[in-house]
């Protein structure tokens, strides 16, 4: 049964929530969200991160980058646009790439 805290820093609540150990490396697992308006909330959401964790369908964040988010949103977006489109995204994409292509993704 994963367990958690939920705490106050100011006006903000926010929740960590021990996920156990990681089964590739066995060292201990932690999610942690901020944000929340009410402890009432933060509750909530570590009851539904806690209750996924339980049931094996958590789902871990990933260190994609920009770039990376990009060009796979890219590949995934071809087929479903016209060329023109898909061209015209390619570019924005490239844009964006250069500006901030190695900052890592939140998602």
């Amino acid at each position: 049964m994963a367990k958690g805290s939920v705490l106050r820093k100011g006006t903000v609540w926010s929740f960590v929530v021990d996920l156990g150990p990681d089964p590739a490396t066995g060292h201990r697992r932690q999610a942690r969200r901020s944000g929340f308006a009410t402890k009432k909330a933060a509750e909530a959401a570590l009851r539904l991160l806690a209750t996924a964790s339980n049931a094996g369908t958590a789902v871990a964040r990933h260190r994609t980058t920009v770039s990376g988010f990009l060009t796979e949103w890219l590949e995934t977006m071809r087929p479903r646009i016209r060329e023109t489109t898909w061209v015209s995204y390619e570019m924005a994409a490239n844009r964006i790439t250069r500006q901030i292509g190695a900052s890592r993704c939140k998602r």
